[in-house]
């Protein structure tokens, strides 16, 4: 897979998740509320990209733009709202929304020197100089407008491929919630009282101070009288 397509199935992996679902309808007595075990968690932080050589830098930028991937770029961000909507009807009412904020935080210019430092770390100066060649040629340019077509054709064989089998992963996931739920509709459950606490009766052979309460329906027993010895009759002498 050439690094074009990768880039655009980036979009659709990565930008995806975001309009997933369509948001929710609210009424005013009843607002949505995301349940504590449901909140998002956030992204880690990705590892910074070390600089590349100058040399390695240059020649990345030359086979960016030989690459135009900024028309990439453009036609991906556009491919991946497209996909969304198709798959999820009720994003349709959203649709402008999504670009707009696609377009305000997800612009070529934002993201053009992070791409050719990509390129420079993971290809030699030499080695980016032969791509550059690979797409001067005919095929080389013929692959790069191909893209697209090969992108669109790869996501409608990934979609055939699942949509089959999604209500099994919707079953397994209602499961895995219910599971969570009845877990926490249960606190505390199967650890054993502590002995000597208020309100909980004592261990044979363990003494209660005073203050302690009783179970309901249990008194305290009366202790009980000891019989004292008799003396013994003492016999008269002979």
């Amino acid at each position: 897979m050439s690094n074009p397509m990768i880039l655009c199935l980036l979009f659709v992996l990565v930008l995806g998740p975001v309009f997933g679902q369509a948001p929710a309808t609210q009424t005013p007595s009843q607002p949505a509320q995301t349940p504590p075990s449901q909140q998002t968690a956030p992204a880690p932080a990705a590892p910074p990209i070390p600089t590349a050589p100058p040399g390695a830098l240059k020649a990345s930028a030359e086979l960016v733009e030989t690459m135009n991937l900024q028309a990439t770029f453009n036609e991906g961000k556009e491919a991946m709202i497209k996909a969304q909507v198709q798959s999820n009807p009720a994003l349709a009412q959203y649709e402008d929304l999504m670009r707009q904020f696609v377009d305000k935080y997800l612009t070529w210019d934002q993201v053009k020197d992070q791409y050719v430092n990509i390129y420079a770390n993971m290809f030699t100066e030499p080695e980016l100089r032969e791509l550059i060649q690979l797409y001067q040629t005919p095929t080389g340019k013929k692959l790069l407008t191909s893209m697209p077509e090969i992108m669109n054709r790869s996501m409608q064989i990934t979609q055939k491929q699942l949509q089959p089998h999604l209500p099994e992963l919707q079953q397994q996931i209602m499961a895995r919630v219910q599971e969570k739920q009845k877990q926490q509709a249960q606190p505390g459950a199967g650890q054993p009282a502590q002995p000597g606490q208020p309100g909980q009766p004592a261990q044979p052979g363990q003494s209660q101070t005073p203050g302690q309460s009783q179970p309901p329906g249990q008194s305290q027993p009366t202790p009980q009288p000891q019989p004292q010895p008799q003396p013994k009759p003492q016999t008269p002498p002979q």
